[in-house]
């Protein structure tokens, strides 16, 4: 086996080899950890769409991306541990999450609070707010009476 896999692995070039591995081993921990859906809504998105998010700043050791996930034996435990410590998220509730921590909320615990962040812009706008079509009325609809022939 692993002479077809040095033969595989010379096909390709040593850094997107250590690149794809990176993608694999990252999917496998995902596949077993959430099955790549994020832990808040529960949507399944694709790896590349997926954030790694620290509930605890404090605990935050190492940023946890895809160049640690590197390598033919998978990731280093120090790697998996922080991993571990992380809160598997997508790119909107992630985005959300930080929006809330700046009110000292979080959307991770509390559905009320993820629903309200999530919602927040489903409303429709009011009358002028950002969208102004140039509309004011009545008085802005032509003459008939210019537009009908002679």
């Amino acid at each position: 086996m692993m002479k077809n896999f040095k033969a595989w692995a010379s096909v390709y070039s040593k850094g997107k080899f250590y690149a794809d591995m990176g993608k694999w081993n990252k999917q496998i921990y995902l596949d077993n950890r959430c099955d790549s859906s994020c832990e808040c809504c529960w949507t399944k998105y694709p790896i590349e769409l997926l954030h790694f998010h620290h509930p605890v700043p404090a605990d935050k050791v190492m940023k946890v991306d895809v160049t640690r996930w590197r390598g033919v034996k998978g990731p280093s435990q120090k790697s998996l541990d922080e991993a571990n410590k992380c809160v598997v998220l997508c790119g909107p509730c992630h985005d959300l999450e930080h929006i809330a921590w700046k009110f000292n909320e979080s959307i991770l615990d509390d559905e009320e609070t993820y629903l309200r962040y999530r919602d927040h812009r489903a409303s429709e706008p009011k009358r002028g707010d950002y969208l102004d079509d140039g509309y004011k009325g009545p008085a802005d609809e032509p003459d008939q009476a210019l537009l009908s022939p002679l």
